[in-house]
């Protein structure tokens, strides 16, 4: 009695197949890539929402490509319309600036219990350690006394954080020192130039 091998399967399973379905790959990082079946008369609304379920993305904060081209717009065509008779379709997805803020909040590691504190979060970083810390590491813990900082300040608008470095200097520097001579007036501009900004692209570059 004989058996069929492998090709023998292969041939069966591809008389079975459905010839309307059809597969695209989403490579969303080189390590994470989600290859999908679907009918090919799909609308790319309905397969966009596919790919966000399975690589757990937020709905309309990711851009679809292929080949150079953009298919983000694209929602009530059908698959089929735009590749036509492509069995396979290669699409990179790209996250816009909601998404890499969430990845952000990722690393600070905002969601991660202290291994000594087990009832808090690692909300804070100590600067003068080098590592994440909860709200009892440095209030009655062994970072009481370092230098701190809360993480989610890094998570602000980068509006925010501009305003922030700029809160102590005055917003008319001109008419707080019009009474000054020339000479005066002319010091005030080069540590303006020389000073203030060269700190606060300092600041930026660290942030």
């Amino acid at each position: 009695m004989s058996y069929p091998n492998l090709a023998d399967f292969n041939s069966i399973y591809s008389d079975l197949k459905d010839p309307n379905i059809v597969k695209a790959q989403f490579i969303l990082k080189p390590q994470k890539i989600y290859t999908l079946e679907f009918d090919q008369n799909i609308s790319m609304s309905e397969l966009k929402l596919m790919i966000q379920k399975a690589a757990h993305i937020r709905s309309k904060n990711f851009r679809l490509f292929s080949n150079g081209e953009e298919y983000t717009k694209y929602n009530d065509e059908t698959f089929e319309s735009i590749f036509h008779e492509q069995k396979l379709v290669v699409f990179r997805l790209e996250l816009k600036e909601l998404e890499a803020q969430d990845e952000t909040e990722l690393l600070l590691q905002l969601n991660c219990p202290c291994k000594i504190h087990i009832d808090k979060f690692l909300l804070y970083y100590c600067f003068t350690c080098g590592q994440s810390v909860c709200c009892d590491c440095f209030t009655i813990g062994t970072h009481k006394g370092h230098e701190i900082q809360d993480k989610c300040f890094y998570l602000l608008p980068s509006k925010f954080l501009v305003d922030k470095l700029f809160e102590n200097v005055t917003k008319n520097p001109y008419e707080e020192y019009k009474y000054y001579e020339d000479q005066a007036l002319a010091e005030l501009k080069l540590n303006i130039n020389k000073i203030i900004f060269d700190k606060l692209f300092e600041t930026l570059k660290n942030i």
